[in-house]
């Protein structure tokens, strides 16, 4: 895997404290209500043209800061469904796309999330390690239609190769989501609680 650097040093930097890089961007990276304005009409796209079901998390995961968005998608037809753990429950493997609110970049990955009769939910959090991890049948089918619809709106995929660098010991990412030595996926999609 190549760790030649994505973002150039004064990009991680301005990420990691919470600005923009790489404009223009088809939304307001200043403005929370512009982002979510836009992602919320992608969101609905996606889930129109292929048939999926969203859960979305739009609200920095109820405290901090979230540099993401994470859009968690599901085919409405049940070929991604699993046994629940609840009565009346529901669980599902899905497609995550990590959208970013700082830059028009995007990875994709899988995940598998539950959900109570009583809206009590349970699911990973985002990390480098599920970074292009798409190993459920229904999931890889869904990659170049979803893409195809991010890409129409000026957003582009992002591998795990290209966010694979790491990040000298001494630049602190504000987050708590690495799983060791902080990479250039870790000053895109940080959250701070």
């Amino acid at each position: 895997m190549s760790t030649e650097p994505f973002f150039s040093a004064a990009e991680v930097a301005r990420l990691i404290q919470g600005q923009s890089v790489r404009e223009p961007l088809p939304f307001d990276p200043a403005d929370d209500h512009s982002i979510r304005r836009f992602y919320e009409e992608l969101v609905s796209r996606i889930e129109r043209a292929q048939r999926l079901r969203a859960r979305v998390e739009w609200n920095h995961y109820g405290s901090g800061y979230a540099s993401f968005i994470e859009a968690w998608f599901y085919p409405a037809d049940g070929r991604a469904s699993l046994p629940s753990f609840h009565a009346g429950g529901e669980r599902h493997v899905g497609l995550v796309v990590l959208l970013s609110r700082l830059s028009r970049y995007y990875v994709l990955g899988q995940d598998e999330k539950s959900w109570s009769a009583d809206g009590s939910s349970s699911g990973g959090l985002p990390s480098f390690s599920t970074v292009d991890d798409l190993t459920h049948p229904a999931l890889p089918p869904l990659v170049a239609p979803v893409s195809a619809l991010l890409a129409e709106v000026g957003l582009q995929r992002l591998s795990r190769q290209d966010l694979a660098a790491l990040l000298p010991a001494e630049v602190p990412v504000p987050t708590i989501l690495a799983e060791g030595p902080c990479r250039q996926f870790d000053a895109l999609f940080h959250w701070e609680d």
